[in-house]
């Protein structure tokens, strides 16, 4: 993926994902829990094999990559996701498939 589209696409998410320090700990980056969760989509990695790549704990990739996810499809549902509500457009994508 270019830089200019991961940063664009964090740029839309990450305010979606990004939490807050607390006293105890600080939070993971919106970048790194964003790449993280490219990098499973694109190559099907298990989290075991992710949390030795970025070092982060595999059972926090396995909470926030749900919820990386979640926030790319609630952003970009609109543009990419259409939905036909109207009988035609049913048809036109049935025409589609032989």
């Amino acid at each position: 993926m270019p830089p200019v589209m991961f940063d664009e696409l964090l740029n839309r998410v990450g305010p979606r994902i990004k939490k807050t320090d607390t006293l105890f700990r600080r939070a993971l980056s919106p970048g790194l829990k964003l790449a993280i969760t490219l990098r499973h989509l694109a190559t099907g990695d298990k989290y075991s094999t992710l949390q030795y790549d970025f070092r982060v704990a595999r059972n926090s990739i396995s909470k926030f990559l749900p919820e990386v996810c979640r926030a790319i499809v609630d952003e970009y549902k609109d543009e990419v996701i259409s939905c036909p509500t109207d009988p035609n457009d049913w048809r036109a994508i049935a025409d589609e498939f032989p």
